[in-house]
């Protein structure tokens, strides 16, 4: 009885011994071989492009709710990681956010006939002008307003985007409330 336990002992270890040293043997040609082997990864990426990004979609198409959930899960959990990561991408990518801009605001059907760029500006002077008339406190608190809030929401109601009846001033925290955030 002892034998066989010592000989499974045994076996065992030769097992992972040889295992461990398959992986080092392995690492070992990795690096000395790493150039070719990415140039072989390369070239086959490029020759099966098309059949890669075929089953790509295939496995999205099918696990959509599944990689939706993790997605989800992922923002929860690295909610200041994320934060972080939205703002370097704005910042190295103001084009982007200039056409965001644009397309958002060609959606809302410019009030008198404006350009983006004209009605960029006119809604930084409306801005201004709602927290001046509110001496730049927020109406709800009193902390400086940092933001001025349209009561009427301009995407629903563009004509009334550039109304000063239709602006508070707010301080971020009360804004935020506004919105239904924390």
């Amino acid at each position: 009885m002892r034998d066989l336990e010592n000989k499974r002992r045994l076996d065992k270890e030769r097992y992972h011994s040889h295992k461990q040293e398959a992986k080092q043997r392995a690492h070992e040609y990795y690096l000395k071989n790493q150039d070719a082997i990415k140039e072989r990864v390369n070239k086959h990426r490029l020759e099966h492009l098309e059949e890669i990004r075929e089953n790509k979609k295939k496995y999205r198409e099918e696990n959509r709710e599944e990689i939706l959930e993790k997605k989800k899960k992922y923002r929860e959990e690295n909610k200041e990681k994320v934060r972080e990561g939205k703002k370097r991408h704005r910042l190295a990518h103001p084009e982007m956010k200039l056409a965001s801009d644009i397309r958002y605001l060609t959606k809302l059907g410019f009030p008198n006939n404006l350009t983006p760029f004209a009605y960029r500006h006119a809604l930084t002077a409306w801005s201004k002008t709602v927290k001046k008339l509110g001496r730049g406190l927020c109406k709800i608190c009193p902390n400086p307003a940092t933001i001025s809030h349209h009561i009427i929401h301009k995407a629903k109601y563009p004509g009334l985007s550039l109304n000063v009846n239709n602006g508070i001033p707010l301080c971020d925290t009360c804004h935020y409330e506004c919105h239904g955030y924390k």
